[in-house]
């Protein structure tokens, strides 16, 4: 009996199913996370030890500045959901695309986010990140090392500084991740923290990650009052 493909059934190319397969994979999420990367991965390792090719999502490794020391080791993750290690300096023909146009394969709908232009959709944002951070033990202990360091420097410690109200949005164009500032280079009651230096943010999925403006792009909200 010859089976008829289904002309509905949606065929992902092998970096989309990737990709979606690491959406749904809480291991590798975690592992991308604990890196201090925020977003998705957008770089896709691809090379062969001579006998075998290998090809997957790059969810770990050592940066040079804004790009991937390709001489180092690298972890990926791979189309059928093994999480593998790859040495860079051993590698035949090793190619390192960037790809992040492949959200809007698995997220049709995917587009940029709207972030000082949307003052209604930050207000909700930072709501449920106030919510995670209030039950986040990690988070309040970086946020009043922040206070205290602030408060030895001779500044006032408002009211307000009892809670962190910079919202930054981190990423590219084609996906953007909220996160709330919890520690940085402190500038002043006006600005905040500064955007271009690193930070250690807690960003939607809970964790409270390091993130650097050499690796992602970091944008300003809105200070959340």
């Amino acid at each position: 009996m010859t089976l008829t493909p289904d002309p509905l059934a949606r065929v992902l190319p092998w970096e989309a199913a990737t990709l979606e397969a690491w959406f749904q994979h809480k291991l590798a999420r975690s592992l991308w996370s604990e890196a201090g990367f925020a977003g998705h991965p957008r770089h896709y390792l691809i090379c062969t030890d001579g006998l075998t090719d290998v090809q997957g999502l790059i969810i770990g490794g050592t940066r040079d500045g804004a790009h991937w020391d390709r001489d180092g080791l690298f972890r990926i993750f791979t189309e059928d959901r093994v999480i593998a290690t790859v040495d860079g300096s051993r590698a035949r023909e090793l190619r390192i695309e960037h790809r992040p146009e492949v959200m809007r394969q698995v997220f049709p709908s995917a587009g940029a986010v709207p972030c000082r232009e949307n003052t209604v959709q930050n207000l909700f944002v930072a709501a449920r990140l106030a919510t995670m951070f209030r039950d986040n033990p990690e988070a309040r202990r970086v946020w009043a090392t922040h206070v205290q360091r602030v408060h030895a420097q001779g500044g006032a410690v408002e009211e307000e500084r009892h809670v962190p109200t910079q919202l930054v949005w981190i990423g590219e164009d084609d996906y953007q991740a909220a996160a709330l500032v919890l520690d940085g280079t402190w500038i002043d009651e006006l600005v905040g923290f500064s955007t271009f230096r690193p930070m250690i943010v807690l960003v939607e999925n809970e964790h409270v990650v390091r993130v650097d403006p050499a690796c992602e792009r970091i944008l300003n909200a809105e200070r959340i009052r």
